[in-house]
C-alpha cells in the first residue's frame, strides 16, 4: 500500500483536473499557494489522502 494526496480545485462551481502528489508537504504547499489567489466566496481547494495498491515487485533476498 502506498499513500498519495489528491488536490481538487473548484473554481466558481467548475471542478478542475485533480493533481496527484506523492509527498503530503508538496500538496499542502500547492493548496496554500492556490488559496492566496482564490475567492473565498466561490472557490474551494482541498487535499484528500488515499491509500492505493501498487504493482511494485518486491525483491527477495538471494540465497548464497
Amino acid at each position: 500500500m502506498r499513500r498519495i494526496w489528491i488536490l481538487v480545485q473548484n473554481r466558481r462551481g467548475i471542478f478542475l483536473e485533480p493533481e496527484v502528489f506523492y509527498v503530503k508537504k508538496d500538496a499542502i504547499n500547492k493548496k496554500l499557494r492556490l488559496l492566496e489567489r482564490s475567492n473565498p466566496v466561490y472557490d474551494e481547494v482541498e487535499v484528500f489522502e488515499k491509500r492505493i495498491m501498487t504493482s511494485e515487485v518486491r525483491r527477495s533476498r538471494r540465497r548464497t
